[in-house]
C-alpha cells in the first residue's frame, strides 16, 4: 500500500475543505499510530477512517494519538472508557447540531427549536464545538 502518511495528509485535506472553518490535521502520533493498523491493502478503510475522525472533530483540530485510538475504543485495551464515552457523545451533539443547522438554512432560533435547547444554550454549544 502506498505511504499511509501521505494518504492521512492527502484524505485530510480533502475533508476539511468540505468542513467550514480551519483544516484539521494530524499529529505524529495520530499518524503513527493509523500506520501500525493492518490496513489489508485497503485505500477506502483508511479513507473512511480519516473521514470520520475529520467530522467527529472541531474544525482546526489537531487529532492525536488518542483520538485514534479513540475511534478504534473496541479494539483498543489502553482507551480509557470514559474518555471515549464523552468523546462520542461531544462528537454526536456536535454532528447532530450541524445537521440542524443545514437544515433550517442556517437559522439558528429554528435550529435551537428543533433540538430543544434555549438559543442562548445553542449558541454555547456552536462556541464550544467550534461550529460558526
Amino acid at each position: 500500500m502506498l505511504d499511509v502518511a501521505l494518504l492521512i495528509e492527502h484524505f485530510g485535506k480533502l475533508f476539511s475543505s468540505r468542513e467550514e472553518g480551519p483544516e484539521t490535521t494530524f499529529d505524529a502520533s495520530a499518524v503513527d499510530e493509523l500506520r501500525r493498523r493492518d490496513w489489508k491493502g485497503n485505500v477506502r478503510e483508511l479513507e473512511n477512517v480519516v473521514r470520520n475522525l475529520i467530522s467527529l472533530s472541531p474544525p482546526g483540530a489537531r487529532l492525536t494519538r488518542r483520538d485514534v485510538i479513540s475511534h478504534y475504543s473496541i479494539e483498543s485495551k489502553d482507551t480509557d472508557a470514559t474518555v471515549s464515552l464523552k468523546h462520542s457523545i461531544e462528537a454526536f451533539e456536535r454532528e447532530q447540531i450541524i445537521k440542524a443547522l443545514q437544515l433550517n438554512g442556517g437559522n439558528k432560533t429554528k435550529t435551537a427549536k428543533e433540538l430543544g435547547v434555549s438559543l442562548r444554550g445553542l449558541y454555547k454549544k456552536l462556541d464550544k464545538y467550534g461550529i460558526n
